[in-house]
């Protein structure tokens, strides 16, 4: 059975066409959802405002590791917690920080 390069090639254009629409797409929408929405919710729950606003600190895994550490395991282990969850993020932060530059 014989192929035609020119059938052949045509369908790997359209498919390619394709993959750069969808590509262009999926990019877009990224984009769209990592652009942070900066109109305040009218009308919206106090409890739901504060989540939003807490889940957009950057310290959010600090403040709920030692809200844990306290809750859990007492005001004294709480601290040795939040000190090792403190030196590690800093740790992560700077890691990627000079990796990514």
């Amino acid at each position: 059975m014989k192929h035609d390069p020119l059938r052949h090639q045509q369908h790997r254009v359209i498919i390619l066409e394709r993959m750069a629409m969808s590509r262009a797409q999926l990019l877009s929408a990224n984009l769209a959802l990592r652009t942070p929405s900066r109109h305040p919710i009218k009308g919206g729950l106090p409890a739901v405002n504060v989540m939003s606003s807490l889940a957009d600190t950057p310290y959010v895994a600090l403040l709920l590791a030692a809200g844990v550490a306290a809750a859990l395991l007492g005001p004294r282990k709480a601290i040795g917690t939040l000190a090792r969850t403190s030196v590690m993020a800093w740790l992560t932060r700077s890691a990627r920080s000079v990796f990514q530059h």
